[in-house]
């Protein structure tokens, strides 16, 4: 045990110290010295007073520093907290900049640059004479860059994050190797101590979301840019949608140039473009215009679980109410579909493979997580985020509902025409699974083809069902309480009726 502890964390530090840090090792024999005093803009940049750079000319902005060759890469250095501080607020200023290194006049390959990322502002670039950093941004965007440095040694860094994850990784190694104890303990979910211990695993997680979460929520401000002549970007759709729902309608709250509502055809690309170019702001980007009003066509649903609520009870203490960013949005989604996710996996796999080992049960967990895009969906939390991880909860949610709905061993119970299964199925739990999967609609509708799913789930219940339907049509009696038409179709409604409850309502507010 003791070695096998030894040679985990030797690994670890191989790993994070030599394979992480080989920019650090190819850069030891950098000079330092640097002619970035005088980088050389290209004539598609120009340096403002406020000390950032604007481009002016996206085919010719880049800045030119001198090299002699003693190191592969070169620092991008930002500019100081003061020039950031003295930016006006809604200026689009880029904190994540796209560039592209070019080495002694050979094209280099893209990559983005972050002032939040400090490790990111090394670029390589090997050159023997000069480094041309191309800054690959629109016209008119504000590049916080002081100036680039060649000849710099890359430093030595150990990440946190990363040694956390691969401490991770060398856990789940053990815990699955073989001859592990988890592949001798079976699944058994009635067992109090196998329960604990996955409330325990999933408190983790937990905790990094309400940490993640309230610091979204007191870092909150508004995502909105605009740089002349181009469209304005606002990424608070479902905090608008939600403003708008609380005022008694679905129209947006945000302002119509007179020269867009007056136009004579407001929806033409062509027009559009031409009233940018005149001048005419705000024209919003991914945002619906009709009727001389601005709508959101992304999906209801997600503005009514949780950006509705907050600003209700925000308005409480704050006149108004407080705004929920998408970042926030997004993690508490992802850790409901995480812990639905995992006990969804487990009621399948009692269902199909019961008694199996807990080695297997966590893999397939793991791999459900990592195969759903989950761990992408935790790293982007803007906006395009909110309605995936929304429907990836209602998804799972709504089939982890409807597996419970019915004993694992019902397809095997006797009786007229399999009577048995249909009266073993739980109507609140079908009704409930039903309202989850139909809200697919209102968040990321493709979703909502997982309702085929109660084909091969209730497949022994739809075939009495269909049997005892015959036996009423054909006159002959059915033994129990299935007498009718209508008891026989109670199953089914309780599956189809809470669905037209939500997608009706969803349609009409939809049309409106």
């Amino acid at each position: 045990m003791c070695a096998a502890i030894v040679a985990a964390f030797v690994v670890v530090v191989l790993v994070e110290c030599v394979l992480c840090n080989v920019p650090f090792f190819r850069s030891l024999a950098a000079s330092g010295d640097s002619a970035a005093a005088y980088n050389t803009l290209g004539p598609g940049l120009e340096r403002r007073d406020d000390g950032l750079l604007e481009v002016t000319d996206p085919t010719q902005a880049y800045l030119q520093v001198a090299a002699d060759g003693s190191s592969e890469y070169v620092r991008i250095v930002p500019v100081s907290d003061e020039v950031m501080g003295g930016v006006p607020a809604g200026s689009r200023v880029l904190r994540t900049v796209r560039v592209r290194a070019d080495a002694d006049r050979v094209a280099g390959s893209l990559c983005s640059v972050s002032l939040d990322s400090s490790r990111s502002l090394y670029v390589r670039a090997a050159a023997g004479r000069t480094v041309r950093v191309q800054v690959v941004e629109p016209k008119g965007s504000l590049i916080p860059f002081d100036a680039v440095r060649a000849n710099v040694r890359v430093p030595f860094s150990v990440s946190p994050l990363r040694v956390t994850l691969l401490v991770l990784v060398m856990v789940l190694v053990a815990l699955w190797r073989p001859g592990s104890r988890l592949w001798k303990v079976p699944l058994n979910t009635s067992s109090v101590r196998q329960r604990v211990t996955l409330g325990v695993l999933l408190t983790v997680p937990g905790l990094v979301t309400v940490a993640a979460v309230a610091w979204q929520l007191v870092s909150a401000v508004p995502l909105s840019f605009h740089t002349d002549g181009m469209y304005t970007y606002d990424y608070d759709q479902y905090d608008h949608v939600a403003r708008a729902l609380l005022d008694g309608h679905a129209w947006l709250d945000l302002d119509v140039p007179d020269a867009l509502r007056d136009a004579d055809n407001p929806y033409d690309v062509t027009t559009r473009q031409q009233l940018l170019a005149d001048g005419v702001s705000p024209v919003y980007w991914d945002y619906a215009f009709f009727d001389g009003r601005w709508y959101s066509y992304f999906g209801v649903v997600p503005a009514l679980l949780l950006f509705v609520p907050y600003r209700a009870i925000t308005s409480l203490w704050v006149d108004g109410g407080l705004m929920m960013p998408s970042g926030a949005a997004v993690p508490l989604l992802m850790f409901v579909f995480l812990v639905f996710a995992c006990l969804l996996t487990i009621r399948v796999i009692e269902r199909v493979r019961p008694h199996v080992s807990l080695a297997a049960v966590s893999m397939l967990c793991v791999f459900v997580v990592l195969a759903s895009n989950a761990p992408y969906l935790w790293y982007r939390t803007n906006f395009y985020s909110v309605p995936i991880a929304a429907s990836l909860l209602l998804s799972t949610l709504g089939l982890w509902l409807w597996m419970g709905a019915t004993h694992p061993n019902a397809a095997d119970a006797g009786g007229d025409g399999g009577a048995n299964t249909v009266e073993s199925l739980s109507l609140p739990r079908l009704a409930a699974g039903s309202v989850c999967i139909a809200a697919n609609v209102g968040c990321r509708p493709s979703f909502v083809v997982v309702a085929f799913a109660a084909f091969p789930l209730f497949w022994p219940q739809i075939r009495a069902i269909v049997g005892q339907l015959r036996a009423i049509a054909s006159g002959s009696g059915v033994r129990g309480r299935a007498r009718t038409v209508l008891h026989a179709l109670r199953t089914p409604l309780a599956v189809l009726v809470p669905a037209l409850v939500v997608v009706v309502p969803l349609f009409a507010y939809n049309m409106v």
